[in-house]
């Protein structure tokens, strides 16, 4: 072979080389947005199915209903009551949401504020409010499962009741 065509051999590796580096750059950047746009949809899909099974029950005065929500990119699931609920269970002053504010104080600034009433461990970017539900007690965290959690809701007539569904030993 000739001297000329061992550079052009050359030339020709090294350009197929990038373009190939362009490509695995270009699959990695589009397989990631795919990945946080599934990410966004399933919150999307876990906030409109929380948030219709709430009001449904909310009005069915004295029903209960088990609400399996699959949970995306999350290790636990905090509920607090809706900023402003004026019951009982939900006053600041009570026991169970001073320990809420001790073990979660991040969490209770953001209920105080008023733009959030579910939070997602890790912190989800967006904020969670669902109107007219009491959470049991005030506030619980639960453990997210395979993905999911079971929420028992009961109706009381101006809102839903939200709780761990009861888990059998």
């Amino acid at each position: 072979m000739r001297r000329g065509q061992i550079l052009g051999q050359v030339f020709i590796l090294i350009l197929a080389a990038v373009i190939f580096i362009l490509i695995l750059v270009y699959g990695y950047r589009a397989i990631s947005q795919f990945t946080k746009r599934s990410e966004q949809v399933a919150l999307v899909d876990f906030e409109n199915q929380f948030r219709n099974a709430a009001k449904s029950i909310s009005l069915d005065f004295g029903s209960v209903k088990r609400l399996d929500l699959r949970v995306p990119a999350a290790q636990e699931i905090c509920v607090m009551c809706t900023p402003g609920l004026d019951v009982a269970g939900c006053s600041p002053s009570q026991q169970s949401m001073v320990d809420f504010q001790q073990d979660h104080p991040l969490l209770y600034e953001s209920w105080q504020g008023g733009s959030q009433n579910v939070f997602l461990i890790p912190l989800a970017e967006t904020p969670l409010l669902i109107e007219r539900i009491e959470a049991v007690g005030g506030a619980f965290c639960m453990p997210v499962v395979g993905g999911s959690v079971s929420l028992r809701l009961e109706g009381r007539g101006d809102r839903a009741l939200v709780g761990p569904w009861p888990t059998v030993a």
